[in-house]
C-alpha cells in the first residue's frame, strides 16, 4: 500500500486477511498442529510467497510505467511485458540447460512432450499476461492476494487428480480464499 500509495476499502482489505487466512488453512494438516506452521515446508512456501509479492511488486511498477507512456503498437501493454519476460527469461536459462543437457535431450523431450509443453507454455504465457492486464487497472495489494487464489487450484487437483481428501481445515481455507477473492472483487 505505502510504495504505491494505495489506498483500501475497508471490505476489500479484510477480503485481503481472508484470503491470507484461507492460505494458512489450506497449508494446515488434518489437525491444528502447531509444528505444521514451523516445519520446512512452511518456510519454503513463505519463501515463495516473499519471492511472489517482490516480483509482484515489481510487475505492478513496470506496468505503472507501460501505462504513464504513450503506446505506438497494436499489441497490448501487457503481452509486450510478457514477452520481453520470457525472450528473457529464455536467453539467461539456455545456458544452464545446455550446460547440464545436449541438444539431442531437447529434441527428445520435443518429440515426447511437444504438444503437452506447448499447451502449458501458452496457458502460463496468457496467465500471466492476464494478471499484468489487472495490474494495469487494479490496486496491487488487491492483484497480490488474488493472485494466491492459484492454492485453491493445488487442492481441486490433489482431490480430483491425485484423489487425495482434503482435510476439514484445506476445505474451510479454499472457502476462506473464495469468500475473501469475493469481498476483493465487489468492495476492491
Amino acid at each position: 500500500m505505502p510504495l504505491f500509495g494505495e489506498v483500501l476499502h475497508p471490505i476489500g482489505a479484510l477480503g485481503i486477511a481472508v484470503v491470507v487466512a484461507g492460505m494458512w488453512l489450506v497449508h494446515l494438516g488434518p489437525g491444528f498442529e502447531r509444528q505444521t506452521l514451523t516445519g520446512p515446508a512452511t518456510r519454503f512456501a513463505l519463501l515463495t510467497l516473499f519471492a511472489t509479492v517482490a516480483y509482484s511488486l515489481i510487475d505492478k511498477a513496470a506496468m505503472a510505467r507501460f501505462g504513464a507512456a504513450a503506446w505506438p503498437g497494436p499489441v497490448p501493454r501487457a503481452i509486450t511485458y510478457s514477452l520481453l519476460l520470457s525472450v528473457t527469461h529464455g536467453l539467461a536459462f539456455a545456458p544452464l540447460f545446455f550446460r547440464a543437457r545436449s541438444g539431442a535431450d531437447l529434441r527428445a523431450a520435443a518429440r515426447a512432450q511437444l504438444p503437452v509443453a506447448a499447451a502449458a507454455a501458452l496457458i502460463s504465457f496468457l496467465g500471466y499476461a492476464l494478471i499484468l492486464r489487472a495490474f494495469e487497472n487494479a490496486l496491487a495489494s488487491y492483484v497480490v492476494a488474488v493472485r494466491q487464489s492459484s492454492v485453491l487450484f493445488a487442492v481441486a487437483l490433489s482431490a480430483l487428480w491425485l484423489r487425495e481428501r482434503p482435510s476439514r481445515p484445506r476445505v474451510l481455507g479454499a472457502v476462506a480464499t473464495v469468500l475473501g477473492v469475493a469481498m476483493i472483487a465487489l468492495y476492491g
